[in-house]
């Protein structure tokens, strides 16, 4: 190699280095400016993606905005089906959404609606806007390039993905009356649903504020279910509530209800309640009504509810013993009667010499102790022995029976005779005193013609 070739040989060996060299500096400039602190976008505060960039348009080409749909449109927890009995639920699931979504937000308020000076709320007041009043208010935007655009094409889908096979069909043929400019309006659709549940005119609120006065009837007509009770008053009250009235003894009529329930606990709990109400504490009718409800799980998830005192036990049992003895006394009182039918009739026979045999055997049987009717004359004695057997005169059996009526051994004692209070004092079976009467007057009402041994 000559010093020619030589010397481009080195020239081309420093170009190499010199191209490293060249590579390494910009690395260890790029990587001096990654440890530099990057300059921070703004973050947006809210409490969902809905609600961020108020009054911006929606990107919807981008994965953001396709979230924001979905979510937005996405039908609710429960499908509405158009009934009355749902509303409430209904406008409360909606106001959720609208919140969630940014409905209300600034710049893309669909909600509330200004009439007079006065923002009127769509979702809890609707018996305040008239449907030409939303119609005015959605054509102000209907055709714009705008938030409130867009929020009401999702308010408008979410309705529709919310809504039962029977609440579609109640709005079929009816496009007329929720479009504007031939485009669809998610707030005339929702008053449109609202008129289909409730016939919403004045009739109307005057029902719900005289079923609010009538609460204690309701509350027999549930059977004391304090939950059914408390959807009922809560879709009278918010419906009086969305039409702009009130019903102001509201706290009167739940106290009167709620004291009319047939458990006992829980009356004491809700009287407790009143006292308080009455001196002064302040509880408004949704804090009464949760109170209620959660003192009505309480009893009645303890197996309580309707539960009997000890005292109303103690009638229970007593009024059983005493219908458990009357049937006892009836049946030994036909017993007695019976026998003593027997006595008299004597044994029956088919045939008429038996029946004649029975009747001259009768006969000398009464022959033979008629003298047992025969009472001793003032000063005789009231004992006597007859064949061997010794008689003594009862006066409560009205005949000379082989018992001693003055003997007050129990096994003894004549059964007709009166118990004093002395006997009851002094153990005597209160059941066996009340039987023992009952013999005594059948006794006495079946007469003197049978024959005590």
């Amino acid at each position: 190699m000559d010093a020619n070739q030589f010397g481009q040989f080195m020239q081309g060996i420093n170009g190499i280095f010199a191209q490293l060299q060249q590579g390494q500096q910009a690395a260890a400039n790029a990587a001096a400016a990654a440890a530099q602190p990057q300059p921070q976008r703004p973050t947006t505060f809210a409490l969902t993606p809905g609600q961020t960039n108020q009054g911006q348009l929606i990107d919807y080409g981008s994965s953001t905005g396709i979230k924001l749909w979905a979510e937005a449109t996405a039908s609710l927890p429960n499908k509405f089906s158009g009934e009355g009995k749902d509303l409430n639920a209904f406008s409360e699931s909606m106001l959720e959404r609208a919140n969630k979504s940014g409905w209300m937000a600034q710049g893309g308020d669909i909600i509330r609606i200004n009439v007079a000076g006065e923002d009127i709320n769509l979702l809890t007041q609707y018996g305040r806007l008239t449907a030409d009043q939303i119609r005015i208010f959605g054509a102000t935007y209907i055709n714009q390039q705008n938030r409130q655009r867009q929020n009401d094409a999702q308010m408008y889908h979410c309705l529709r993905n919310s809504l039962t096979e029977d609440a579609s069909n109640k709005i079929l043929a009816e496009r007329d009356n929720y479009y504007i400019n031939q485009e669809p309006s998610g707030p005339l659709l929702f008053k449109l649903l609202v008129q289909k549940a409730v016939v919403d005119v004045r009739a109307t609120a005057s029902l719900m504020r005289t079923n609010l006065i009538e609460l204690t009837k309701y509350m027999e007509l549930v059977n004391c279910d304090i939950s059914k009770f408390n959807q009922y008053v809560k879709l009278n009250h918010e419906g009086l509530h969305a039409r702009g009235e009130s019903c102001p003894d509201l706290m009167i009529h739940l106290f009167n209800a709620y004291l009319s329930v047939s458990d006992k606990q829980f009356r004491t709990y809700i009287n407790l309640k009143k006292i308080a109400y009455d001196e002064g504490t302040a509880i408004s009718p949704e804090q009464l009504m949760s109170l209620a409800l959660g003192q009505y799980t309480i009893i009645s998830n303890s197996g309580k509810w309707n539960a009997k005192t000890p005292e109303e036990e103690q009638v229970v049992a007593l009024s059983a013993r005493f219908e458990r003895l009357k049937d006892a006394n009836l049946k030994l009182s036909k017993a007695i009667k019976d026998k003593a039918n027997t006595r008299q009739k004597g044994p029956k026979s088919t045939s008429k010499s038996g029946q004649s045999k029975a009747k001259q055997s009768k006969k000398n049987n009464d022959d033979k102790y008629a003298w047992k009717q025969v009472k001793p004359e003032s000063g005789q004695s009231h004992k006597k022995t007859v064949d061997g057997k010794q008689y003594h005169w009862c006066p409560w059996h009205k005949a000379w029976t082989v018992h001693d009526p003055n003997d007050e051994r129990p096994e003894h004692r004549c059964r007709l005779k009166p118990v004093a209070n002395s006997a009851i004092a002094e153990g005597t079976n209160q059941s066996q005193v009340n039987a023992d009467d009952n013999h005594r007057a059948l006794a006495a009402v079946i007469g003197a013609n049978i024959h005590y041994e």
